[in-house]
């Protein structure tokens, strides 16, 4: 799926609304890979600082100048930023990267996303709570589980902006693959409990594999 296929949405100067902790996806230039990293603090029109996981198989990228492109979902939009290192602060425990801040922000709302039908057998964890289910449809930014056996004591023990671990057998993957993510919304039904959940980190195999598969199928349907 290409920028191409979707509306995007640009904002200039626009003041940035997080919350700490929220997860991020950081590309650098010279890296084939995203890694993913944690909101940690900012100052407005200044910079911007993460928490970075290990840093010693790219720490050659990170020095002053260098570009970087973040991607995060925020109030059910996919937004994302280019911008450049300012500097690395690194001290055990903490490894912090200040970037500066970003001109102009681009969204995309989650609904302009193509997203197809999917019966994939699945299991989600969440509190430690085990629920068996299938995905009933995903897009490239999350998915949406079903399930018939959720008992009211699993059930309320989620909460929106809850992390959940998804686990399923993908098309085109031979191992069972793990989605991290973030629960969106909760609707309960007569015979069915369903979960919205954005993907908050996604490895770039799986990412390609979930866009292949939207595509294969997104073939034969009608356009809308």
């Amino acid at each position: 799926m290409s920028d191409q296929d979707l509306k995007i949405e640009e904002r200039q100067g626009q003041r940035l609304h997080l919350e700490l902790g929220t997860p991020m996806m950081l590309s650098l230039e010279g890296m084939d890979a995203q890694v993913r990293s944690v909101f940690v603090g900012m100052e407005v029109d200044k910079y911007f600082i993460l928490s970075l996981p290990r840093i010693s198989e790219f720490q050659d990228l990170l020095y002053p100048g260098n570009l970087a492109v973040l991607r995060f979902i925020s109030a059910g939009k996919i937004c994302a930023f280019e911008t450049e290192i300012l500097g690395l602060f690194y001290k055990k425990p903490v490894r912090a990267l200040y970037l500066a801040y970003p001109p102009k922000v681009e969204i995309v709302n989650l609904r302009q996303v193509p997203r197809v039908d999917s019966y994939l057998p699945a299991r989600t964890v969440c509190r430690e709570n085990e629920v068996k289910g299938a995905i009933l449809d995903i897009s490239a930014c999350g998915i949406r589980f079903g399930s018939t056996q959720c008992n009211e004591e699993e059930l309320s023990a989620i909460k929106v902006d809850d992390p959940v671990v998804v686990s399923c057998q993908f098309p085109g993957l031979a191992e069972v693959q793990t989605l991290q993510c973030i629960v969106r919304n909760i609707r309960i039904g007569e015979s069915m409990i369903t979960l919205g959940l954005a993907f908050s980190d996604v490895s770039p195999d799986l990412f390609s594999a979930i866009d292949d598969y939207i595509k294969q199928v997104s073939e034969f349907l009608p356009d809308d």
